[in-house]
């Protein structure tokens, strides 16, 4: 079992050159694999796991097809029990620093897209958010 679009995402965020993969497994790349590309493609799709969806703690990288629109979900979490979460998350989209309302519990979502087929969004925080925020992609 694999999830095509969290594949093609992990496969692009560690650098290769990968524009499709199928609900059956098949893998489209813009060239040709170098030996060691390989290898990375390899260990990606042998650590691949459909079901978990956060791709990373500070930054995403989403690859848009031009149509449909990636589902982002953040939350500012703390073990401290007197944490408060805050109003409101800074994101850095594309380099472009970008506000989001939280809800009561520190969580919110968006839908991010872009029309240019194959444009790489990519999704980051400052330091301080980092250390509190996790990013995840549907």
């Amino acid at each position: 079992m694999l999830n095509p679009s969290k594949l093609l995402s992990e496969l692009v965020t560690a650098g290769l050159p990968a524009v499709g993969v199928s609900s059956d497994g098949k893998l489209d790349y813009s060239q040709p694999l170098t030996p060691a590309q390989q290898t990375t493609a390899d260990q990606i799709i042998l650590d691949h796991d459909p079901l978990e969806y956060q791709l990373s703690p500070d930054t995403v990288f989403i690859k848009s097809n031009g149509v449909h629109a990636a589902v982002v979900l953040y939350a500012v979490v703390s073990q401290d029990p007197d944490f408060v979460p805050p109003t409101t998350l800074t994101l850095i989209i594309n380099g472009s620093p970008q506000v989001f309302d939280l809800d009561a519990y520190g969580m919110g979502q968006t839908e991010i897209t872009s029309d240019t087929p194959g444009a790489i969004i990519e999704i980051s925080m400052d330091d301080d958010t980092a250390q509190q925020c996790t990013i995840y992609s549907l």
